[in-house]
C-alpha cells in the first residue's frame, strides 16, 4: 500500500473519477481546472465538468491530462473532514470540504462540497450564494436553510440517511465555529 500511495498522481485520481476519491472534492471546491491535450488540440475545463459521474469523465479517447490548475482562493476559515473505516489509508465513506472568506465582517465567499455522497462530488453554488454578502452574525439565522438545501445535494442511494445526517453535522459544526468569529485558519 505504501508504494501505491507514493506513486499515485493527482491526474490519476481525477481520471479514476471515483466519487470516494480524496482529491476531486477539494479541487471542485476550489474551482480547479484540468488541462487535456490531444495531438491536435488543448482544452481546459473545470474539474466539476471533467468528472461526469462515477468512473465517467469528459476525457476523449485521444486525450491525456497534462495539468491541473488550482486558482489562489482566499479564505478566512477552512474545513476538511473525511470519514473512513480506519484512521489511515481508508477509502472515504463520506467527506466534506468548506471554506468561507470574511472581509470586514462580511462574507465574501462561501463554498461547500461533499464527497462519497453520490455519483460525483456534491456542490450547490446557489446554496452557497445565500451566505455571500451576509454578516457573520447572520449565520445562525440562515444556517438551517443552508443545511437543508445542502442536504438535497446528497444522493438518495444506499445509506442516504446516514450520509445526510453526518454531512449535516459536519457542515453545522463548521458554520457554528465560523459564526463564533474565532481564530482564522483551518477549523479542526
Amino acid at each position: 500500500a505504501i508504494s501505491l500511495r507514493n506513486s499515485a498522481t493527482i491526474g490519476g485520481n481525477l481520471g479514476n473519477a471515483s466519487p470516494k476519491g480524496d482529491l476531486p472534492q477539494p479541487l471542485i471546491l476550489l474551482d480547479a481546472t484540468v488541462v487535456l491535450q490531444s495531438i491536435n488540440s488543448t482544452r481546459e475545463i473545470l474539474v466539476d465538468e471533467f468528472i461526469k459521474g462515477s468512473k465517467k469523465t469528459a476525457l476523449a479517447d485521444d486525450e491525456i491530462i497534462t495539468a491541473i490548475r488550482i486558482p489562489n482562493v482566499k479564505y478566512t476559515y477552512g474545513y476538511y473532514r473525511k470519514i473512513g473505516t480506519r484512521k489511515a489509508n481508508a477509502i472515504s465513506k463520506l467527506s466534506l470540504s468548506a471554506l468561507i472568506y470574511v472581509e470586514d465582517g462580511i462574507i465574501k465567499d462561501f463554498r461547500v462540497s461533499s464527497g462519497a455522497a453520490g455519483p460525483k462530488v456534491a456542490r450547490n453554488k446557489a446554496n452557497e450564494a445565500k451566505l455571500i454578502g451576509k454578516k457573520l452574525e447572520d449565520i445562525p439565522a440562515l444556517k438551517e436553510d443552508i443545511l437543508n438545501t445542502h442536504d438535497q445535494t446528497i444522493s438518495p442511494r444506499a445509506m442516504a440517511t446516514w450520509r445526510r445526517n453526518s454531512t449535516r453535522r459536519m457542515l453545522d459544526y463548521f458554520l457554528s465555529e465560523v459564526a463564533k468569529g474565532g481564530d482564522e485558519g483551518i477549523i479542526q
